[in-house]
């Protein structure tokens, strides 16, 4: 016999060793399939017996298997503690703090609590608000309120009656307070300012509107 016949026939031998061995591992696989089902059918009716027999003798302390059944029924026992220890940490929830609530903002001051004029007792000269000194003697000048006076109407209100109310400037020499968007009566040229505090002040002022200091 030649080589290429003996390398012929000994793949020839491999070819049907390997299809052989395939074959037999199909037909046995299928075959253990079956075994294992046979086997799940046994262990599931034998459980069914056993569950059977556990329900109808777990309380008689003379039957055979009484200890081992006992144990079941503690088994049972405490899976039911256990799952109620479950619902118990499911049903927990976190404990919050409050949460801060924002500070309500401060109310608006009422309009008739704000200055219509800043007046000058001493002379009689009238300002705008936010003035504090009149520039030609250097008091210290009074709020003029909507009302005509010198306090707010609510403070006027509970000033006893017999207390005598701070003088008004003459009439005559006191003119009256101007509009609120009216011009001021003296304006600041540019290029003087107040020595102490650097206001504007105008050319012919005596004292600084703003601090009072008595300018050269």
């Amino acid at each position: 016999m030649g080589f290429f016949d003996k390398l012929g026939a000994g793949l020839t031998n491999a070819g049907r060793t390997m299809s052989q061995s395939a074959k037999n591992f199909s037909e046995s696989n299928a075959l253990q399939k079956q075994i294992n089902e046979e086997k799940r059918n046994i262990s599931t009716k034998m459980n069914e017996i056993a569950e059977q027999y556990y329900e109808k003798y777990k309380d008689d302390a003379g039957s055979e298997f009484f200890e081992q059944m006992d144990s079941i029924t503690n088994s049972h026992r405490r899976i039911a503690e256990l799952e109620e220890e479950i619902q118990a940490i499911n049903a927990r929830r976190a404990e919050l703090v409050p949460i801060p609530q924002d500070a309500p903002a401060a109310p608006a001051a009422p309009a008739h609590n704000k200055p219509t004029a800043m007046v000058c007792m001493q002379c009689g000269q009238t300002y705008e608000p936010g003035q504090t000194f009149c520039q030609n003697c250097g008091q210290k000048l009074t709020p003029q309120f909507p009302n005509g006076g010198t306090v707010p109407p609510e403070m006027a209100q509970s000033i006893p009656t017999q207390v005598p109310a701070q003088p008004a400037a003459p009439a005559a020499d006191a003119p009256a307070a101007p509009a609120a968007d009216a011009a001021p009566e003296k304006s600041a040229p540019v290029g003087r300012t107040c020595p102490k505090c650097n206001a504007p002040v105008p050319e012919d002022s005596s004292f600084c509107a703003m601090c009072g200091e008595k300018l050269n």
